[in-house]
């Protein structure tokens, strides 16, 4: 058990408590980063740390920890990213991550799994258009061998009016992705 926290302060630090203490230890694990940048944690039924992290106009990338070491990997490239990242860990040595990404002209939700070895990149849904004033984060969740991905449908997104969204979630079971309406109003995609 115990607190993890990955924070930027002239580079991306990763802190950790024990529960019975108040001591924390801190590492950093990239130096050199700016203090923009998304973040995501994640600890898996182990207690392995995962850390994803993108800064504007780069990749983004994967931190995971098992016993000492960190080993550092690509997610996905540049030009598929708009940040607002979400991760998710259950079975220890795997990850998933929600993520905005620019498709064309549209933003889309995309899911990335890792298996322990690679990470595998998929586009769930197309949200909405990719204009000033759309921007959401979705949220996952990795919970009894299910992936659930969490994000607001905008495909009627009208700049400066409230038009109908749709909350959706995606699950992944068994290998297979369904998806449900989890509630529908007017109103805006325009928050994180």
């Amino acid at each position: 058990a115990g607190l993890h926290l990955a924070y930027l302060s002239s580079g991306l630090r990763y802190a950790t408590s024990l529960s019975n203490t108040s001591a924390w230890t801190t590492t950093l694990l990239t130096a050199g980063m700016g203090d923009y940048a998304a973040l995501a944690l994640a600890v898996d039924t182990a207690g392995n740390p995962h850390i994803a992290y993108n800064e504007t106009g780069k990749p983004i990338y994967h931190l995971a920890r098992s016993g000492t070491t960190w080993v550092t990997r690509t997610v996905d490239m540049p030009g598929n990213v708009s940040t607002n990242l979400a991760l998710g860990a259950e079975t220890p040595g795997t990850a998933h991550l929600a993520y905005m990404a620019v498709e064309g002209a549209n933003l889309a939700v995309r899911h990335a799994a890792f298996n322990g070895a690679a990470w595998i990149t998929e586009t769930l849904a197309v949200a909405g258009p990719n204009v000033s004033g759309h921007s959401q984060s979705p949220r996952v969740l990795a919970q009894g061998g299910k992936v659930y991905v969490l994000y607001a449908d905008c495909a009627a997104l009208q700049a400066g009016k409230d038009y109908p969204v749709a909350l959706i979630l995606q699950t992944l079971s068994g290998g297979l992705w369904s998806s449900q309406t989890l509630y529908s109003f007017v109103g805006q995609c325009n928050w994180n």
